[in-house]
């Protein structure tokens, strides 16, 4: 059996709580909705359905009667577990904004996204039967965020939720036109054809937006406010793009070239090119010492096995095999799976901040990438 690959699942599993799968063993042991959500699309290629089950199930129980996914559920008291207090709750607390006042829009996304997933691998029509209202709640919650038809968002309301984006931002839509596809398909499969149509022809809708405006001749640029546009390039939405097929052959080679040109598809992948300006950076993580964790100067994983699926999907087995070797002797050379790594490919370590272990998300990823390019037997 493959090292890194029994590293990922061992990680992943220690991650397992009798609810649902929280996002690491050490400063993250709560119950994250993206890290669950991206975590069980690697334990569906391990066929631990039951665990995405019961995850999907324990964020059902919290979705609100507007059909808002929290975006974490705390098994602990947050701010006292940071200062070093450790510190059980009695009864579960959902938490539905993001770090600021704004909610956290793709908790609801990949809801959708990943129970399609769960639907499409097992075919347990029974558990979409009983959960038909909890999806059709969770899809129109966010239409209430659309604008112009897309999705717009407040501050610090994404995965990168220390950098200061507001408006329309490509990682949110492109998973968003996801959603849409996905949902579309989950109608039919419940017999209702005129609304799946209806969620189809929104999908196409805003996939032909999102190439008209933010597409600028060489990559997806990461966010729109208003009418001002803001060209950095982030890898999230770039990358998914790819997988999700939004972009086309012309676009993917440019795309491709773009990431190989400026190196960010090494250790194993960077945010985003060129750096946020200092002030982008949530004060709070500059005075921690962690002003590059979502910004240029750190390397995620996850981002590395969701480029690697792209490029092999999009033809490109080569460059897919390549990066999913590296990760995989990252994950060998320090025998787990951390959140991100620092300029040097070491797990981050700053004065007051470090990578945490056993991280969830990037192992269920990379057991996806894994059984995605290597189709092995593991």
């Amino acid at each position: 059996m493959n090292e890194a690959f029994q590293i990922a699942r061992e990680n992943l599993k220690a991650c397992f709580k009798k609810n649902g799968i929280v996002a690491s063993v050490d400063h993250f042991n709560d119950f994250w909705a993206r890290d669950s959500f991206y975590a069980s699309w690697g334990l569906l290629q391990i066929k631990e359905y039951n665990k995405v089950r019961s995850n999907l199930n324990l964020f059902i129980k919290y979705q609100k009667q507007n059909g808002h996914i929290p975006r974490r559920i705390d098994r602990f008291f947050i701010p006292l577990k940071y200062l070093g207090l450790k510190i059980k709750r009695k009864n579960l607390r959902p938490k539905y904004t993001g770090v600021y006042i704004y909610p956290a829009l793709d908790a609801n996304i990949l809801f959708i996204i990943t129970f399609y997933k769960y639907i499409k691998i097992t075919n347990d029509l029974q558990f979409l039967k009983e959960n038909k209202n909890a999806i059709r709640k969770a899809i129109s919650w966010l239409e209430k965020y659309e604008k112009k038809e897309m999705l717009d968002e407040g501050l610090f309301a994404n995965w990168a939720d220390i950098i200061v984006k507001k408006g329309k931002v490509l990682y949110t839509n492109i998973l968003y036109v996801e959603a849409l596809d996905n949902m579309s398909r989950l109608e039919v499969l419940l017999g209702e054809q005129k609304r799946g149509r209806i969620y189809s022809h929104k999908n196409l809708k805003i996939k032909q937006k999102i190439n008209n405006n933010f597409w600028n001749r060489q990559y997806y640029i990461d966010w729109t406010d208003k009418r001002k546009k803001y060209n950095y390039f982030s890898t999230d939405g770039n990358v998914l793009a790819i997988l999700f097929n939004i972009s086309d052959g012309t676009q993917n080679k440019k795309i491709i070239k773009y990431i190989e040109r400026l190196k960010l598809d090494e250790i194993p992948m960077k945010t985003n090119y060129p750096p946020y300006s200092w002030w982008r950076v949530k004060l709070i993580m500059r005075i921690a010492g962690t002003p590059g964790y979502q910004n240029n100067s750190t390397s995620w994983l996850w981002l590395g096995c969701i480029y690697a699926v792209a490029l092999y999907e999009n033809g490109y087995k080569r460059k897919a095999m390549r990066i999913c070797d590296r990760i995989s002797k990252k994950i060998k050379e320090y025998s787990k799976v951390y959140e991100l790594y620092d300029s040097n490919g070491a797990p981050f370590k700053g004065w007051c901040w470090r990578s945490a272990s056993s991280f969830a998300w990037s192992s269920g990823l990379y057991l996806w990438m894994h059984k995605k390019i290597k189709k092995d037997k593991n």
